[in-house]
């Protein structure tokens, strides 16, 4: 996928307050980096969810879209495999 351009246009409406495609994207490779480390596979569609949803994850906490704040909300939702007990109807 390329990350930079290839954001499905239902995933850009549904990001969160405040969010731009810019953290999209960055989000989306932070999740697909310790994804590769959790060694955990995760199609596009899926791996877009999962990115919204950790953005909604650190929004609701009151945190932001940045690269630390992303990344420790990925590395808990991975390890706890929080992406498999979604029922995401995006």
């Amino acid at each position: 996928m390329n990350k930079k351009e290839n954001i499905s246009k239902s995933m850009t409406d549904k990001l969160p307050p405040f969010a731009t495609k810019v953290d999209f994207n960055r989000c989306l490779q932070i999740l697909e980096k310790e994804a590769k480390i959790q060694n955990i596979y995760l199609d596009t569609l899926s791996l877009e969810k999962a990115t919204i949803s950790i953005m909604n994850i650190s929004y609701s906490k009151g945190g932001d879209y940045s690269f630390d704040v992303i990344e420790k909300f990925t590395e808990y939702y991975l390890s706890n495999k929080l992406f498999e007990k979604e029922e995401c109807t995006y």
